[in-house]
């Protein structure tokens, strides 16, 4: 697989044919609606090349110690991005932006997940004018997505 996408990167061959923007996913994918976003996106041009949910744990792959699993997985599960502050969120997400060359972030609100989120227009974090709200997603739940450009 790795030799596959070095091949695609040599050739400028990305996953979204005429990508015009590279975004960032904030939070827990929409499951159930995955296929939809994904075809609806790609229609347009976007590609989401990251995440904050898969990177929560991949950054902290350095904590974990095969020889020691009990001890490594309650220090890893106690430092994962939603336990260190919405400053730490913000670092790593502008890390991010920098790392993967990204044009803005899908900030995504789910009414399971409500307690867990950094809200744009909430008490954790500014309200910012460049901030779209584009209502509730297709499907089951409540759901609410920002664009942050």
């Amino acid at each position: 697989m790795l030799k596959e996408v070095d091949a695609r990167i040599a050739c400028g061959m990305g996953a979204v044919k005429n990508e015009k923007k590279r975004l960032l996913w904030d939070n827990l994918p929409i499951w159930y609606r995955l296929r939809y976003l994904a075809e609806f996106l790609g229609e347009h041009g976007i590609a989401i090349v990251a995440s904050t949910y898969t990177n929560a744990w991949g950054e902290l792959t350095a904590l974990i110690e095969p020889e020691r699993p009990f001890e490594s997985l309650a220090r890893t599960y106690t430092y994962p991005i939603l336990n260190r502050g919405a400053g730490h969120k913000l670092a790593t997400m502008k890390r991010m932006v920098d790392a993967y060359h990204l044009d803005g972030v899908i900030l995504h609100s789910g009414s399971l997940v409500q307690a867990l989120l950094y809200r744009p227009d909430g008490p954790a974090g500014p309200a910012d004018p460049r901030l779209r709200r584009s209502g509730p997603a297709a499907g089951g739940g409540s759901q609410r997505c920002s664009l942050l450009f």
